[in-house]
């Protein structure tokens, strides 16, 4: 009897061990996420690869490639004015991005500030490839450095909004602006949850027409 209420348990307690790790899986894989389109993914990693490929753009190595890049113009510094806000936070050397990119956060801070009269910070911009690799040793959940897989933000074309301090109205909008402006092709964007930011992908066409306000919806 003793036996068969020991297997019993073990049995019991190796259902509940699965049932965990799965429950854990799902939280990582952005279960949690309100909209299709804005669950991350490994699919959605390569896409952003894939895209980045397409549009020629290379990944920045060191601060040597973002030096040559900027004396060139081939990246702009982050906006902080009236209507974006830049987190402190962020080392002087990344707060730059791919002009696409730097439109795109223009033109949808004027939209929310319109909206909320307030501004959304932006955390994230360009990185490099070493810069990646330091982020990975911090958090296991960042993207890796190189492969089919790395981050988009190795580009200069992802930026990240941060939801802190947003209320669920403000969240709500910036999740239906984004998802309108991804399914007209201009973006691929995701919401996470571990770092509690919207990562956007700029695609390069946006900055030859962009105009945002022709997909927004209250």
């Amino acid at each position: 009897m003793r036996r068969i209420v020991l297997v019993a348990a073990i049995f019991l307690a190796l259902i509940y061990s699965v049932e965990a790790k799965i429950r854990r899986q799902k939280k990582i894989s952005g279960a949690r996420c309100v909209h299709a389109l804005l669950c991350g993914s490994e699919e959605s990693l390569k896409r952003q690869n894939k895209i980045a490929d397409e549009e020629g753009l290379w990944r920045f190595q060191n601060e040597y490639d973002l030096a040559i890049a900027k004396v060139n113009g081939l990246l702009f510094v982050l906006p902080s004015n009236a209507h974006v806000e830049l987190d402190e936070r962020l080392p002087v050397a990344y707060r730059w991005c791919r002009p696409w990119a730097y439109d795109f956060l223009n033109d949808t801070g004027k939209l929310y500030f319109e909206k909320f009269k307030m501004r959304f910070q932006v955390n994230s911009g360009v990185r490099t490839v070493k810069y990646q690799k330091v982020l990975r040793k911090r958090n296991r959940n960042a993207a890796p450095a190189k492969g089919e897989k790395a981050s988009s933000h190795l580009t200069g074309s992802a930026v990240d909004i941060t939801k802190k301090g947003m209320t669920p109205e403000q969240i709500k909008w910036m999740r239906n602006f984004l998802v309108a402006i991804e399914e007209n092709g201009f973006v691929d964007a995701t919401e996470e949850f571990n770092q509690s930011v919207f990562h956007i992908m700029v695609f390069r066409k946006y900055g030859e027409t962009h105009h945002p306000e022709w997909y927004l919806s209250d």
